[in-house]
Protein backbone atom coordinates (compact mmCIF):
# COMPACT_ATOMS: atom_id res chain seq x y z
CA UNK A 1 0.00 0.00 0.00
CA UNK A 2 1.00 3.69 -0.61
CA UNK A 3 1.17 4.45 3.08
CA UNK A 4 3.11 1.57 3.70
CA UNK A 5 5.83 2.92 1.29
CA UNK A 6 5.54 5.91 2.91
CA UNK A 7 6.07 5.17 6.43
CA UNK A 8 8.71 2.69 5.63
CA UNK A 9 10.59 5.78 3.36
CA UNK A 10 10.11 7.88 5.98
CA UNK A 11 11.58 5.53 8.55
CA UNK A 12 14.62 4.82 6.65
CA UNK A 13 15.94 8.07 5.77
CA UNK A 14 15.12 9.41 9.39
CA UNK A 15 17.62 6.57 10.63
CA UNK A 16 20.50 7.45 8.03
CA UNK A 17 19.71 11.26 9.54
CA UNK A 18 20.71 9.26 12.99
CA UNK A 19 23.65 7.56 12.04
CA UNK A 20 25.17 10.99 10.80
CA UNK A 21 23.79 12.58 14.04
CA UNK A 22 25.69 9.83 16.13
CA UNK A 23 28.96 10.14 14.29
CA UNK A 24 28.70 14.06 14.40
CA UNK A 25 30.68 14.99 17.26
CA UNK A 26 29.15 18.66 18.75
CA UNK A 27 32.43 20.34 18.12
CA UNK A 28 33.19 18.50 14.74
CA UNK A 29 31.72 19.00 11.27
CA UNK A 30 31.28 15.52 10.06
CA UNK A 31 33.52 16.17 7.49
CA UNK A 32 36.12 16.77 9.56
CA UNK A 33 35.48 13.47 11.67
CA UNK A 34 37.06 10.73 12.53
CA UNK A 35 36.20 7.86 9.47
CA UNK A 36 34.08 4.93 12.01
CA UNK A 37 34.25 1.59 10.84
CA UNK A 38 32.31 0.29 7.39
CA UNK A 39 31.37 -2.54 8.49
CA UNK A 40 29.39 -1.49 12.24
CA UNK A 41 28.32 1.45 9.80
CA UNK A 42 27.01 -1.34 7.38
CA UNK A 43 25.47 -3.41 10.17
CA UNK A 44 23.67 -0.09 11.50
CA UNK A 45 22.39 0.84 7.93
CA UNK A 46 21.15 -3.10 7.54
CA UNK A 47 19.09 -2.83 10.59
CA UNK A 48 17.41 0.35 9.64
CA UNK A 49 16.34 -1.54 6.39
CA UNK A 50 15.12 -4.51 8.11
CA UNK A 51 12.66 -1.62 10.52
CA UNK A 52 11.70 -0.23 7.26
CA UNK A 53 10.84 -3.50 5.67
CA UNK A 54 8.56 -4.94 8.81
CA UNK A 55 6.22 -2.05 7.72
CA UNK A 56 5.50 -3.96 4.84
CA UNK A 57 4.17 -7.20 6.75
CA UNK A 58 2.46 -4.93 9.50
CA UNK A 59 -0.98 -6.39 8.20
CA UNK A 60 -0.32 -10.04 7.84
CA UNK A 61 2.43 -10.93 10.69
CA UNK A 62 2.61 -7.69 13.45
CA UNK A 63 3.29 -9.80 16.03
CA UNK A 64 6.62 -11.36 14.30
CA UNK A 65 7.58 -7.91 12.64
CA UNK A 66 7.51 -6.29 15.84
CA UNK A 67 10.14 -8.40 17.28
CA UNK A 68 12.31 -8.47 14.18
CA UNK A 69 11.83 -4.64 14.80
CA UNK A 70 12.92 -5.05 18.51
CA UNK A 71 15.64 -6.76 17.41
CA UNK A 72 17.17 -4.50 15.13
CA UNK A 73 16.44 -1.65 17.52
CA UNK A 74 19.01 -3.79 20.00
CA UNK A 75 21.57 -4.68 17.13
CA UNK A 76 21.55 -0.03 16.05
CA UNK A 77 22.04 0.47 20.08
CA UNK A 78 24.31 -2.35 20.59
CA UNK A 79 26.38 -1.03 17.58
CA UNK A 80 26.73 2.54 18.86
CA UNK A 81 27.61 1.69 22.53
CA UNK A 82 30.76 -0.58 20.85
CA UNK A 83 32.23 2.69 18.49
CA UNK A 84 31.84 4.21 21.96
CA UNK A 85 29.36 7.04 20.47
CA UNK A 86 28.40 10.18 22.65
CA UNK A 87 24.79 9.73 21.78
CA UNK A 88 23.48 5.98 21.50
CA UNK A 89 19.68 6.36 20.85
CA UNK A 90 17.72 5.32 17.94
CA UNK A 91 15.28 6.40 15.48
CA UNK A 92 11.61 3.80 16.86
CA UNK A 93 9.55 5.23 14.51
CA UNK A 94 8.64 2.16 13.11
CA UNK A 95 7.46 0.48 16.84
CA UNK A 96 4.42 3.12 17.15
CA UNK A 97 3.25 1.93 13.83
CA UNK A 98 4.13 -1.87 14.33
CA UNK A 99 2.22 -1.89 17.83
CA UNK A 100 -0.71 -0.57 16.65
CA UNK A 101 -1.02 -3.22 13.87
CA UNK A 102 -0.64 -5.40 16.52
CA UNK A 103 -3.68 -4.02 17.94
CA UNK A 104 -5.53 -4.53 14.90
CA UNK A 105 -4.83 -7.47 13.41
CA UNK A 106 -3.39 -10.01 16.18
CA UNK A 107 -5.63 -12.42 17.54
CA UNK A 108 -4.54 -11.96 20.86
CA UNK A 109 -2.42 -8.92 21.13
CA UNK A 110 -2.49 -8.03 24.90
CA UNK A 111 0.02 -11.08 25.97
CA UNK A 112 2.32 -10.02 23.01
CA UNK A 113 2.03 -6.21 23.83
CA UNK A 114 2.94 -7.06 27.32
CA UNK A 115 6.44 -8.88 26.69
CA UNK A 116 7.32 -6.23 23.61
CA UNK A 117 6.56 -3.35 25.82
CA UNK A 118 8.82 -4.93 28.54
CA UNK A 119 11.55 -6.04 26.62
CA UNK A 120 11.77 -2.54 25.24
CA UNK A 121 11.51 -0.27 27.64
CA UNK A 122 14.22 -2.70 29.37
CA UNK A 123 16.37 -2.23 26.62
CA UNK A 124 16.10 1.58 26.98
CA UNK A 125 16.63 2.20 30.25
CA UNK A 126 19.86 -0.06 30.37
CA UNK A 127 20.84 1.91 27.64
CA UNK A 128 19.99 5.50 29.38
CA UNK A 129 21.13 4.56 32.57
CA UNK A 130 24.31 2.85 31.81
CA UNK A 131 25.56 4.43 28.73
CA UNK A 132 24.09 8.01 28.17
CA UNK A 133 26.25 10.71 29.87
CA UNK A 134 23.21 13.46 30.08
CA UNK A 135 21.08 14.57 32.21
CA UNK A 136 23.59 13.98 35.12
CA UNK A 137 21.40 11.79 37.83
CA UNK A 138 20.59 8.85 37.27
CA UNK A 139 17.47 8.85 38.59
CA UNK A 140 16.73 10.95 35.94
CA UNK A 141 18.17 9.15 32.80
CA UNK A 142 16.74 5.85 34.00
CA UNK A 143 12.68 7.86 34.08
CA UNK A 144 13.68 8.72 30.46
CA UNK A 145 14.76 5.30 29.21
CA UNK A 146 10.78 3.75 31.18
CA UNK A 147 9.20 6.89 29.28
CA UNK A 148 10.33 6.70 25.62
CA UNK A 149 9.94 3.14 25.93
CA UNK A 150 6.15 3.24 27.51
CA UNK A 151 5.43 6.51 25.05
CA UNK A 152 6.62 4.48 21.80
CA UNK A 153 4.06 1.77 23.08
CA UNK A 154 1.42 3.45 23.90
CA UNK A 155 1.15 5.73 21.11
CA UNK A 156 0.34 3.14 18.64
CA UNK A 157 -1.31 0.94 21.24
CA UNK A 158 -3.94 3.75 21.94
CA UNK A 159 -4.62 4.58 18.63
CA UNK A 160 -5.17 1.23 17.51
CA UNK A 161 -7.79 0.15 20.15
CA UNK A 162 -9.49 3.64 19.12
CA UNK A 163 -9.59 2.67 16.15
CA UNK A 164 -10.56 -1.09 16.20
CA UNK A 165 -13.63 0.15 18.94
CA UNK A 166 -14.86 2.31 15.94
CA UNK A 167 -14.66 -0.50 13.67
CA UNK A 168 -16.70 -2.46 15.78
CA UNK A 169 -19.37 0.33 16.57
CA UNK A 170 -19.69 0.99 12.93
CA UNK A 171 -19.60 -3.59 12.29
CA UNK A 172 -22.59 -3.47 14.82
CA UNK A 173 -24.02 -0.73 13.15
CA UNK A 174 -24.45 -2.42 10.14
CA UNK A 175 -25.39 -5.55 11.21
CA UNK A 176 -28.08 -3.80 12.95
CA UNK A 177 -29.45 -2.04 9.51
CA UNK A 178 -29.15 -5.87 7.77
CA UNK A 179 -30.91 -7.27 10.34
CA UNK A 180 -33.84 -4.12 10.43
CA UNK A 181 -33.79 -4.59 6.76
CA UNK A 182 -34.41 -8.07 7.14
CA UNK A 183 -36.90 -8.01 8.76
CA UNK A 184 -38.80 -5.24 6.72
CA UNK A 185 -38.37 -7.47 3.54
CA UNK A 186 -40.06 -10.37 5.88
CA UNK A 187 -42.69 -8.41 6.72
CA UNK A 188 -43.12 -6.87 2.86
CA UNK A 189 -43.61 -10.17 1.27
CA UNK A 190 -46.12 -11.65 4.19
CA UNK A 191 -47.93 -8.89 3.83
CA UNK A 192 -47.89 -8.45 0.07
CA UNK A 193 -48.14 -12.86 -0.09
CA UNK A 194 -50.30 -14.42 2.81
CA UNK A 195 -53.93 -12.51 2.45
CA UNK A 196 -53.43 -13.21 -1.66
CA UNK A 197 -52.74 -16.76 -1.33
CA UNK A 198 -55.31 -17.55 1.81
CA UNK A 199 -57.73 -15.91 -0.56
CA UNK A 200 -56.53 -18.50 -3.59
CA UNK A 201 -56.92 -21.36 -0.97
CA UNK A 202 -60.34 -20.54 0.18
CA UNK A 203 -61.50 -19.86 -3.78
CA UNK A 204 -59.41 -23.22 -4.46
CA UNK A 205 -61.62 -25.03 -1.93
CA UNK A 206 -65.15 -23.95 -2.66
CA UNK A 207 -64.13 -24.37 -6.84
CA UNK A 208 -63.47 -27.91 -5.90
CA UNK A 209 -66.33 -28.66 -3.66
CA UNK A 210 -69.29 -27.42 -6.61
CA UNK A 211 -67.11 -28.64 -9.57
CA UNK A 212 -69.56 -30.90 -10.95
CA UNK A 213 -72.76 -29.49 -9.52
CA UNK A 214 -72.03 -25.92 -10.61
CA UNK A 215 -69.90 -24.80 -12.80
CA UNK A 216 -71.22 -21.44 -13.58
CA UNK A 217 -69.98 -20.87 -9.72
CA UNK A 218 -66.68 -22.54 -10.76
CA UNK A 219 -65.77 -20.44 -13.24
CA UNK A 220 -66.74 -17.53 -10.88
CA UNK A 221 -64.41 -19.23 -8.48
CA UNK A 222 -61.87 -19.18 -11.08
CA UNK A 223 -62.25 -15.40 -11.88
CA UNK A 224 -61.54 -14.67 -8.23
CA UNK A 225 -58.30 -17.14 -8.21
CA UNK A 226 -56.81 -15.20 -11.35
CA UNK A 227 -57.79 -11.74 -9.74
CA UNK A 228 -55.99 -12.54 -6.41
CA UNK A 229 -53.19 -13.64 -8.67
CA UNK A 230 -52.43 -11.02 -10.66
CA UNK A 231 -53.14 -8.62 -7.05
CA UNK A 232 -50.55 -10.65 -5.62
CA UNK A 233 -48.63 -10.38 -8.48
CA UNK A 234 -48.66 -6.34 -8.36
CA UNK A 235 -48.31 -5.90 -4.87
CA UNK A 236 -44.90 -7.97 -4.87
CA UNK A 237 -43.82 -6.23 -7.73
CA UNK A 238 -44.54 -2.85 -5.42
CA UNK A 239 -42.98 -4.38 -2.80
CA UNK A 240 -39.65 -5.38 -5.18
CA UNK A 241 -39.18 -1.42 -6.01
CA UNK A 242 -39.60 -0.11 -2.61
CA UNK A 243 -36.66 -2.31 -1.88
CA UNK A 244 -34.64 -0.58 -4.05
CA UNK A 245 -34.12 2.45 -6.15
CA UNK A 246 -37.32 2.59 -8.39
CA UNK A 247 -38.13 4.33 -12.29
CA UNK A 248 -40.65 6.74 -12.28
CA UNK A 249 -42.85 4.52 -14.81
CA UNK A 250 -42.31 1.36 -11.99
CA UNK A 251 -43.70 3.70 -9.12
CA UNK A 252 -46.64 4.81 -11.73
CA UNK A 253 -46.95 2.05 -12.55
CA UNK A 254 -47.08 -0.28 -8.98
CA UNK A 255 -48.11 1.80 -6.10
CA UNK A 256 -47.83 0.51 -2.73
CA UNK A 257 -51.33 0.48 -1.13
CA UNK A 258 -53.10 3.17 0.03
CA UNK A 259 -56.52 3.74 2.45
CA UNK A 260 -57.92 4.59 -1.28
CA UNK A 261 -57.41 0.92 -2.14
CA UNK A 262 -59.35 -0.15 1.46
CA UNK A 263 -62.79 -0.53 -0.24
CA UNK A 264 -61.50 -2.60 -3.00
CA UNK A 265 -60.05 -4.89 0.03
CA UNK A 266 -63.12 -5.25 1.55
CA UNK A 267 -65.45 -5.95 -1.52
CA UNK A 268 -62.77 -9.06 -2.14
CA UNK A 269 -62.94 -10.06 0.95
CA UNK A 270 -66.93 -9.86 1.02
CA UNK A 271 -66.20 -12.18 -2.50
CA UNK A 272 -64.75 -14.52 -0.69
CA UNK A 273 -68.01 -15.16 1.73
CA UNK A 274 -67.20 -12.53 5.13
CA UNK A 275 -69.43 -10.69 6.43
CA UNK A 276 -68.18 -7.37 6.68
CA UNK A 277 -70.07 -4.17 7.99
CA UNK A 278 -68.35 -0.88 8.14
CA UNK A 279 -68.97 1.65 10.53
CA UNK A 280 -67.62 5.48 11.37
CA UNK A 281 -67.17 8.74 9.30
CA UNK A 282 -64.02 7.36 7.55
CA UNK A 283 -60.00 7.87 8.03
CA UNK A 284 -58.63 11.58 7.93
CA UNK A 285 -57.47 12.00 4.23
CA UNK A 286 -54.07 13.49 5.77
CA UNK A 287 -52.42 10.48 6.55
CA UNK A 288 -48.87 10.09 5.56
CA UNK A 289 -47.78 7.58 3.16
CA UNK A 290 -46.34 5.52 5.95
CA UNK A 291 -49.69 5.67 7.42
CA UNK A 292 -51.71 4.95 4.99
CA UNK A 293 -49.69 1.95 3.90
CA UNK A 294 -49.80 0.81 7.99
CA UNK A 295 -53.86 1.30 7.90
CA UNK A 296 -54.11 -0.92 4.43
CA UNK A 297 -52.24 -3.56 5.60
CA UNK A 298 -53.21 -3.64 9.72
CA UNK A 299 -57.04 -4.45 8.16
CA UNK A 300 -55.83 -6.16 5.44
CA UNK A 301 -54.16 -9.03 7.94
CA UNK A 302 -56.80 -8.42 10.23
CA UNK A 303 -58.97 -9.80 7.70
CA UNK A 304 -56.66 -12.75 6.87
CA UNK A 305 -56.72 -13.63 10.09
CA UNK A 306 -60.48 -13.65 10.53
CA UNK A 307 -60.76 -15.80 7.41
CA UNK A 308 -58.24 -18.24 8.72
CA UNK A 309 -59.05 -18.36 12.27
CA UNK A 310 -62.85 -17.78 12.62
CA UNK A 311 -63.85 -18.60 9.52
CA UNK A 312 -67.76 -17.44 9.49
CA UNK A 313 -67.55 -14.71 11.98
CA UNK A 314 -68.80 -11.66 11.25
CA UNK A 315 -66.50 -9.11 11.54
CA UNK A 316 -66.89 -4.63 12.23
CA UNK A 317 -64.37 -2.18 10.65
CA UNK A 318 -65.06 1.13 12.15
CA UNK A 319 -62.63 4.04 10.54
CA UNK A 320 -62.87 7.67 12.19
CA UNK A 321 -60.38 10.54 12.97
CA UNK A 322 -58.30 8.55 15.49
CA UNK A 323 -57.43 5.64 13.69
CA UNK A 324 -59.19 2.63 13.23
CA UNK A 325 -60.89 -1.05 14.83
CA UNK A 326 -61.43 -4.39 13.17
CA UNK A 327 -63.31 -6.72 15.60
CA UNK A 328 -63.79 -10.15 14.71
CA UNK A 329 -67.19 -11.18 16.83
CA UNK A 330 -67.06 -13.86 18.83
CA UNK A 331 -67.04 -16.16 22.06
CA UNK A 332 -63.88 -17.71 23.50
CA UNK A 333 -64.53 -20.95 24.95
CA UNK A 334 -64.51 -20.84 28.80
CA UNK A 335 -61.01 -22.58 29.72
CA UNK A 336 -59.53 -21.63 26.59
CA UNK A 337 -55.75 -20.27 26.69
CA UNK A 338 -55.23 -16.55 26.22
CA UNK A 339 -51.85 -16.66 25.86
CA UNK A 340 -51.42 -17.02 21.87
CA UNK A 341 -47.75 -16.62 20.53
CA UNK A 342 -48.02 -13.82 17.83
CA UNK A 343 -47.31 -14.86 14.38
CA UNK A 344 -45.33 -13.00 11.49
CA UNK A 345 -48.48 -10.94 10.43
CA UNK A 346 -48.85 -9.80 13.72
CA UNK A 347 -45.50 -9.01 14.66
CA UNK A 348 -45.82 -7.02 11.39
CA UNK A 349 -48.48 -5.09 12.31
CA UNK A 350 -46.79 -4.08 15.53
CA UNK A 351 -43.67 -2.91 13.77
CA UNK A 352 -45.41 -0.87 11.01
CA UNK A 353 -47.53 0.82 13.84
CA UNK A 354 -44.27 1.67 15.63
CA UNK A 355 -42.66 2.71 12.38
CA UNK A 356 -45.46 5.30 12.15
CA UNK A 357 -45.63 6.46 15.91
CA UNK A 358 -49.04 4.66 16.47
CA UNK A 359 -50.65 2.42 19.08
CA UNK A 360 -51.70 -0.62 18.37
CA UNK A 361 -54.20 -3.12 19.83
CA UNK A 362 -54.46 -6.73 19.30
CA UNK A 363 -55.77 -9.40 21.49
CA UNK A 364 -58.97 -10.45 22.53
CA UNK A 365 -62.26 -8.88 24.26
CA UNK A 366 -65.79 -9.09 24.89
CA UNK A 367 -66.59 -9.49 21.55
CA UNK A 368 -63.99 -11.40 19.98
CA UNK A 369 -60.68 -10.56 19.02
CA UNK A 370 -60.07 -6.75 18.75
CA UNK A 371 -57.33 -4.66 16.24
CA UNK A 372 -57.26 -1.07 16.75
CA UNK A 373 -54.42 1.02 15.63
CA UNK A 374 -54.36 4.59 17.00
CA UNK A 375 -52.80 7.82 15.63
CA UNK A 376 -50.35 9.81 17.49
CA UNK A 377 -51.82 12.86 18.52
Amino acid sequence: MVIDRIIAGTIFVLGMVQIALMYAAPDMAPLSMTAPTLVLVAIMVAAYIIEATTIFFRRTRPVSMLWICLIAEAVTMGTAIMQGLHNSNTNNLAIPFLSYAVIRYAPKPVPHLIAQTSVYTLMLTLVWTCFNTTPSSLLVRGGIGVFSGLASFALGVGIGYIVSNNQRLVAAQRQTLLAEERTRIARELHDTTAHHLSSIAIQTTAARAILHSNPTAVEKQLEGISTSISQALADVRATVNTLRTPTEAEATHTPQPTIARIPDLITECRNLGMSIRVTGPGLRTNLTAPEQQCAYRTIQEALTNARKHASGAPVTINLDEAGLMVTTHGIFTPGEPRRIVPGRGSVGMQERANHCGATLINEPDSDGWKVALTWKT
